[in-house]
């Protein structure tokens, strides 16, 4: 079968989960149907399905998106804290600083992403609705 073809029966399956209050087989046949959709999605949509499976696993991960925040504040405290340091040995505020920059300067873009996708994590797996 397709990938049109076989994106069409896991959505008859997911509307069927759904109707009969089976959340986690619902979830299942919901990724399944954006596996099949990126394949079918234009060449200018595939990264966008790719970046919403790896960063939040078709919003079905909770942990994911924790992690993808944690990385981006690593990376950008590493410059900020050589920044800071100047030759001298790092002290615990310098490196409260950095973080506390990296964090502020993370959140108004890719941090909200991220916490978009930890809600929607959060969301499915405590079925809220």
């Amino acid at each position: 079968m397709d990938a049109e073809g076989q994106k069409r029966a896991y959505n008859r399956l997911r509307l069927f989960m759904n109707r009969s209050l089976q959340i986690d087989e619902e979830q299942f046949f919901h990724r399944q149907e954006m596996r099949c959709k990126k394949e079918t999605a234009d060449k200018t949509h595939t990264p966008i399905y790719w970046f919403y499976e790896k960063l939040s696993d078709y919003g079905s991960s909770v942990v994911r998106p924790v992690i993808g925040m944690g990385l981006l504040i690593v990376i950008g405290a590493v410059p900020m804290l050589f920044h800071l340091e100047m030759g001298q040995p790092a002290t615990g505020a310098q490196f409260n600083t950095a973080v506390g920059w990296s964090i502020s300067n993370t959140l108004p873009f890719l941090g909200f992403v991220l916490l978009f996708f930890w809600g929607l994590g959060l969301r499915n797996r405590f079925r809220l609705r």
